[in-house]
């Protein structure tokens, strides 16, 4: 998205390509492109330079983005809001999201869509026209329904439209039953739709697992390969795998699924949920899928036998120990199983797609004993993650004292600058953490120090 954003400023105003020259962003050296934060450094340079020209940037579709890397986001482009607004630049950024994630913004207007006029409006004909019944006098008796019911929620006219339409598919005997037994709720709707028959109930574990766990968006191609493949080692597919047609595979997406994953409309089109709150209500109805990994979900769900096969062992027992209860505990975040997993070798310094280490991750959940142990292994309480936030900054921002006195303790260094020149003791106080902020004071931080927009903690705390 930064490259994008940087792109298309670029060609609007070429004069702005000059800051591609600054050897301090991009080395002469370098031959691939920029990482994030070189990129987010690039469009930072060329937004202040624009003068008297104006910039606004339209960003669409955060619900369908990491979290962290929307708060990144946010928190980079509210930065750069007030260098602009100090410097005269009429620089503007409009987001739009569906309600899950919640963004939080310091500074900003909020629109509501489900407030705003015209809106109802957009609902009706989205119903009259997609909702596929004979009878106009029912069409209108169950439009009418279906707006009082929906609450304004887009999602939910969505799923129950095409509920409503399938009943009539079958007859139209009890259409009018059928919505009044739909939940008007929509996290209580997505759980009826997921148990509201027994047909093909693997098909629909298999499909929300590989749509859940994957690594990458999957290609309807793979998605139905995947899908295939699940199914005969269950004996439940042909042990050959049919011809292939774009529409077979469009087909298994939306039966699969009951309606909950989608093939996208683009030129290299993936599989996903149709929206994020999907995945979130899905994984919620998978015990343990909030996890991410089907191991985890087999140690939530207590399927011993699922977590050995998927660990490869013929059991869940090590030594006449059973490991079980081990693992389920490190899975809710405790630290029998890191014990375990770093005695044999386990990569304590490993990294995930933002920097973040083992340690990270730990101090950032507030899990002290995993801390504690993984210090001890040597874990670098020093490392920084891709936007220079060390462990003890994670655990000024979320609260935790326990950790925070144990990283202090351990040497981490309490004046520490983020990328962003924000201290651990800025990060506590900017979320109201006073045990923290008493604490990193009490351990000598810098009650002074100010961050790249000249806010010291005072001013976060105030």
């Amino acid at each position: 998205m930064y490259r994008s954003l940087l792109v298309q400023l670029l060609k609007a105003f070429p004069y702005l390509q000059s800051v591609l020259d600054d050897t301090d962003i991009v080395p002469r050296s370098q031959q691939d492109c920029p990482n994030i934060n070189a990129l987010k450094e690039l469009l930072r340079s060329a937004v202040t330079a624009l003068g008297q020209r104006s910039f606004t940037s339209f960003i669409d579709a955060l619900d369908e983005c990491d979290e962290q890397e929307v708060r990144d986001m946010v928190e980079f482009f509210e930065d750069l809001a007030e260098i602009t607004t100090e410097g005269g630049i009429q620089f503007r950024v409009c987001f739009s999201s569906r309600p899950y994630p919640y963004i939080d913004m310091h500074r900003g207007a909020l629109l509501v869509l489900e407030d705003e006029l015209g809106h109802g409006d957009d609902l009706a004909e989205y119903v009259k026209t997609r909702l596929k019944i004979h009878s106009r006098s029912l069409l209108a008796e169950l439009q009418s329904q279906i707006l009082d019911k929906a609450a304004g929620i887009f999602m939910w006219i969505v799923l129950v439209v095409d509920i409503l339409n399938e009943e009539s598919r079958q007859g139209a005997l009890a259409l009018r039953t059928r919505l009044a037994g739909i939940p008007p709720k929509l996290s209580d709707l997505f759980r009826s739709i997921l148990a509201r028959d027994e047909k093909e109930p693997e098909r629909l574990l298999i499909c929300i697992l590989w749509v859940l766990c994957a690594k990458r968006p999957l290609s309807p191609g793979e998605f139905r390969h995947a899908v295939w493949a699940g199914l005969l080692d269950q004996r439940l597919s042909d042990p050959d795998l049919p011809d292939n047609t774009d529409q077979d595979a469009v087909a298994l997406v939306t039966s699969s699924s009951k309606g909950l994953v989608e093939v996208t409309k683009s030129k290299q089109p993936t599989v996903q949920f149709i929206h994020e709150s999907s995945k979130r209500e899905s994984a919620a109805c998978i015990p343990g899928e909030t996890y991410g990994y089907p191991f985890f979900a087999a140690l939530a769900g207590g399927h011993k036998v699922t977590a050995a096969a998927l660990l490869g062992l013929p059991s869940m027992t090590c030594d006449g120990v059973d490991i079980f209860e081990v693992a389920r505990a490190l899975a809710n975040g405790h630290g029998p199983l890191a014990q375990l997993l770093l005695n044999n070798g386990a990569d304590f310094n490993a990294r995930d797609k933002f920097g973040r280490t083992e340690l990270m991750l730990a101090s950032q959940d507030g899990h002290e004993e995993v801390a504690r142990l993984l210090i001890e292994k040597g874990a670098d309480v020093h490392a920084r993650d891709s936007d220079g936030r060390t462990a003890l900054i994670w655990a000024s921002e979320k609260g935790h004292e326990a950790v925070a006195r144990l990283l202090i303790d351990k040497g981490a260094d309490v004046n520490a600058q983020t990328n962003n020149k924000g201290t651990a003791l800025i990060w506590a106080s900017e979320n109201e953490h006073e045990a923290v902020a008493r604490l990193l004071i009490d351990k000598g931080a810098d009650v002074h120090a100010r961050d790249s927009d000249g806010r010291t903690a005072l001013i976060w705390a105030s």
